[in-house]
């Protein structure tokens, strides 16, 4: 029988993860985390005066935020609201 004292296996990481691990799953700054919390805007608990994260829910958020990097509606928008804005302005040329 071979002993696997010398060939530690991975363990799974915990579901529960503390700010710096949330830091480094979502890619923010403290700042920019701190406010999300203070907002509600990014799933997280308090324990005590802790801030505690589940990493699942945490990487459900991260994709929830991304978007593909040439969507074609949210192109369209942009080009409309540049156009509208230039309008507004009154360079337009007949």
């Amino acid at each position: 029988m071979r002993n696997n004292k010398h060939h530690p296996t991975a363990l799974p990481k915990p579901d529960r993860c503390t700010f710096d691990d949330a830091l480094e799953i979502t890619g923010l700054s403290k700042s920019k985390l701190y406010k999300l919390t203070s907002s509600n805007e990014i799933p997280h608990k308090r324990y005590g005066n802790r801030l505690i994260f589940n990493r699942k829910e945490l990487e459900e958020w991260v994709e929830s935020q991304t978007v593909e990097k040439y969507d074609t509606e949210s192109v369209a928008l942009t080009v409309a609201r540049s156009a509208r804005s230039k309008m507004k302005g009154g360079c337009r040329h007949v």
